[in-house]
């Protein structure tokens, strides 16, 4: 609620900044965490051990996986490792093939894999697929202007 829609976490009488903050510094802390277990695993750390490639990586999953669900990193996480070491094989048209796969998945499934499969139940099942957003939809608005 302090993330989506603060005036309602408000009312509600959450302290929005107290818990933006709180998760700022939690988020910092894991962050720092894991930077010292990578330090320890690895033995040093220095700018090489994150490279554009990882930071490219890291920047994908989420997108092919699908933000709106906790699940869609893990799935995008899975295509961005899984599908290079499937096409090991193909050693002359893997990079090809394994951009084509990505540049489609991110154009064919706008919301992510997870967003996907979301669309494809709900279409099996006969239903109107929406996206959930943090913004109401016309219905919850006219209400909201009605009271």
């Amino acid at each position: 609620a302090a993330r989506d829609l603060p005036e309602l976490a408000i009312t509600s009488g959450i302290n929005v900044d107290r818990v933006r903050v709180l998760m700022f510094v939690i988020g910092s802390a894991l962050g720092g965490l894991s930077g010292a277990l990578a330090a320890y695993w690895q033995g040093s750390v220095s700018n090489e051990s994150f490279g554009l490639a990882l930071a490219i990586g890291i920047f994908l999953m989420p997108i092919i996986g699908g933000v709106d669900s906790m699940w869609g990193p893990v799935a995008g996480a899975l295509l961005y490792v899984g599908l290079p070491r499937l096409l090991s094989d193909l050693d002359r048209y893997a990079t090809l093939i394994y951009g084509v796969a990505l540049v489609a998945a991110i154009i064919l499934l706008p919301n992510g894999i997870i967003g996907g499969a979301r669309r494809l139940r709900a279409t099996v099942a006969g239903r109107r697929y929406r996206r959930a957003t943090s913004e109401p939809d016309d219905r919850e608005a006219v209400a909201h202007v009605e009271r």
